[in-house]
C-alpha cells in the first residue's frame, strides 16, 4: 500500500513537471490545443472553440497560431497539415498557399464577449516549415500527416454574416415557462446555406444554448453550425401555440457528416447531447427533440440496419432522460440526395419514414418539395424555414396526444 502511494505521488509529480515544461515551450499569447479536442482556448482565454470535427480529435499538444509577427511553425517531417482559419481569410490563404484544399467542415470560435466567428479547415500538402500571412485571426494547427481529401472535396468559400454580438436570454424563473428542445443529427439539422444570415430578425422569446451552457437570444448560425437551420422557425411555431409568457430554448447538438453510430448509446455525440439536455433541464423543461440524420448511413452495410439502430437509439434516449413518452420528430432526407456510384439512400428514407410513423411517441417531418442549395446535399435557407414548420406541426401533434 505504501509503495503504491509513493508511486501515485511520483506519477502526479512527473505529470505536473511535464505540463510545466510544455507550458514553458509555448510563447506567451500563442494558441495551444489538444490536437483538435474541444473545448479549446488560448493561454489567456481570449478565444474558445465551440465545435471541432471529430476526425481531427487527438491527444498531442501542438503549438499553433499566426498572430502579428509570429508564424505558425510546422512540425518537422510533416507531409501534410490541416489548418483552421477565419473563413473570411480563406481567399488570402489559398493565394498564399495555392496547393491548399478547402475542406467541408466549418466550426465556430467564440471570443470572451460571446461573438462567434466561423472557421474553415484547409488541407495543405507538403507544407513549408513556417506559415504566415496577413490573416485576421491567425492559423490554428489541427492535424499533421493526414490522408489527402477525396477528389472534388474543395468547396466554394461560403458567404458569412458579419461578426454578431449575442444578447443574453432572460430565462424565465418558472421552469415550466421555458420549454427546451434538443436539435440532434448531422449538418442539415444545423444548416449550411448562409444566404439569409444577414437579414434575420431575432425573437427575444427564442433562445439558444452555447457550448458553455449559457443561454443567448437565438441567432443563426446556432452553436456548431454555419448557416440557417430549421430550429428557429420550429421554435417560432411552438411559441405561436403557447401563452405569451412562455419562451423556447434550442439545445443545438448536431455535427456535420456524422454517422448514426456516434449517436447511439455510448457514442460520443449521444453522450454529449444527453449531457447538454440535462444541463438545460436545470433551467427549463425538456419538451422534445427533432432529428435529422441519415446521409452518413446511406451506404451498403449500414442502411439495412438503420431502422433498428435508430429505433434502439430512441428507446435508449427516452430511458436515459427518464421519460418513456419523450416526443421525437424525425426529419426525412432531402429527396434530392442520392450519392453515386452506390447509394442506399432510398433504404434509409424508408427506414426514417417507418420509424416516424410507427414507433410510439415519434413523429415524422417530410421533405417533399424542399430544395437543395446547389450541392444535392444541404437544404436552402428557405427550405429549412419550411422544414422547421413541418417539425413543429408534428411535434405539437405528439404533445397533444401525450
Amino acid at each position: 500500500m505504501r509503495a503504491a502511494g509513493l508511486a501515485g505521488v511520483l506519477f502526479l509529480f512527473v505529470s505536473q513537471l511535464v505540463s510545466a515544461l510544455w507550458a514553458q515551450t509555448v510563447p506567451a499569447g500563442t494558441f495551444t490545443v489538444q490536437n483538435g479536442s474541444a473545448p479549446w482556448s488560448d493561454r489567456v482565454g481570449q478565444w474558445a472553440l465551440a465545435e471541432v470535427p471529430a476526425k481531427f480529435a487527438g491527444t498531442t499538444p501542438l503549438p499553433q497560431q499566426n498572430c502579428g509577427s509570429r508564424a505558425l511553425v510546422v512540425p518537422p517531417g510533416s507531409t501534410s497539415v490541416v489548418v483552421g482559419l477565419n473563413t473570411k481569410d480563406v481567399p488570402a490563404f489559398v493565394a498564399a498557399y495555392p496547393t491548399a484544399v478547402l475542406l467541408p467542415e466549418i466550426f465556430s470560435v467564440q471570443n470572451p464577449k460571446g461573438q462567434s466567428i466561423a472557421y474553415s479547415l484547409v488541407y495543405v500538402p507538403a507544407p513549408p516549415a513556417t506559415m504566415k500571412g496577413s490573416f485576421q485571426s491567425g492559423l490554428v494547427l489541427f492535424a499533421i500527416n493526414t490522408p489527402p481529401p477525396a477528389p472534388g472535396t474543395a468547396l466554394p468559400v461560403p458567404k458569412l454574416a458579419s461578426v454578431y454580438a449575442p444578447t443574453p436570454l432572460a430565462v424565465p424563473a418558472d421552469k415550466s415557462k421555458f420549454e427546451v428542445y434538443l436539435l440532434i443529427g448531422q449538418s442539415n439539422m444545423l444548416g449550411r446555406d448562409t444566404s439569409k444570415l444577414d437579414s434575420q430578425v431575432d425573437n427575444p422569446r427564442i433562445g439558444s444554448m452555447d457550448g458553455h451552457g449559457k443561454w443567448f437570444v437565438a441567432h443563426e448560425p446556432l452553436w456548431g453550425g454555419s448557416g440557417t437551420g430549421p430550429g428557429i422557425s420550429f421554435a417560432a411555431d411552438i411559441l405561436a401555440a403557447r401563452p405569451d409568457d412562455v419562451k423556447v430554448g434550442l439545445i443545438s447538438c448536431a455535427v456535420g457528416g456524422t454517422p448514426l453510430s456516434r449517436w447511439e448509446k455510448g457514442g460520443d455525440l449521444y453522450e454529449r447531447a444527453l449531457s447538454r439536455a440535462k444541463l438545460a433541464m436545470k433551467e427549463g423543461t425538456l419538451k422534445g427533440a427533432i432529428w435529422h440524420q441519415g446521409e452518413g448511413d446511406s451506404h451498403p452495410g449500414l442502411a439495412e440496419t438503420y431502422r433498428a439502430r435508430l429505433t434502439k437509439m430512441l428507446v435508449d434516449l427516452r430511458a436515459d432522460l427518464g421519460n418513456p413518452d419523450f416526443p421525437v420528430v424525425v426529419g426525412q432526407l432531402g429527396m434530392f440526395f442520392d450519392p453515386k456510384p452506390t447509394s442506399d439512400a432510398s433504404v434509409v428514407r424508408a427506414a426514417i419514414k417507418e420509424v416516424g410513423t410507427t414507433v410510439p411517441h415519434t413523429g415524422f417531418a417530410d421533405s417533399v418539395g424542399l430544395e437543395h442549395k446547389g450541392d444535392h446535399l444541404h437544404f436552402t435557407a428557405d427550405a429549412q424555414g419550411e422544414f422547421g414548420h413541418r417539425y413543429a406541426k408534428a411535434m405539437l401533434k405528439l404533445q397533444a396526444q401525450k
